[in-house]
């Protein structure tokens, strides 16, 4: 008793496969390294288009029908999805700007607190100039007054400056 391998096996079944032909006119199969007649190759090679032809049809009209089933039942989701994409875009776009901003908020941040320091000391010099000056101010008005009371004490007019 001899046995065979599975590759063995497999290689021959898929010769014998490939070689089997169906005569439609005779209604039998049989192998094409049998069959003589081209007229008879022809056939059954025709024969088997259409019916893988024919085949082809009934899925493609399945598929049909299915995608039109998926379209409508799906229909809902994809716009969901659609919305939700637009969304997310339009979050992601925000989150950039808003990226940029802070960028920008925390260079002036940097430069404002660099600044302080000379705002201070100009603004305390422009104090003590305000400070100084009022001080002549009121001495020179404080002289004045002691004028004028001077001079309404001596009962003289007032002279104009």
């Amino acid at each position: 008793m001899e046995f065979f391998s599975y590759k063995d096996y497999e290689s021959t079944f898929i010769r014998c496969a490939e070689d089997l032909i169906y005569l439609p006119h005779l209604k039998k199969f049989s192998l094409m390294s049998l069959t003589k007649s081209d007229v008879d190759k022809t056939r059954a090679l025709q024969f088997q288009y259409e019916s893988v032809k024919s085949d082809l049809d009934k899925q493609a009209k399945k598929s049909k029908n299915i995608v039109n089933h998926l379209q409508v039942y799906l229909g809902g989701y994809q716009k969901v999805t659609t919305d939700k994409e637009r969304t997310i875009h339009e979050l992601q776009k925000q989150i950039a700007e808003a990226r940029i901003e802070l960028s920008v908020f925390k260079s002036l941040k940097e430069k404002e607190e660099k600044n302080i320091p000379l705002r201070l000391e100009a603004l305390k010099s422009e104090v003590e100039k305000q400070r100084g000056q009022e001080n002549q101010l009121q001495i020179r008005f404080a002289n004045s007054v002691n004028r004028k009371n001077q001079l309404i004490e001596q009962k003289q007019p007032i002279p104009i400056q």
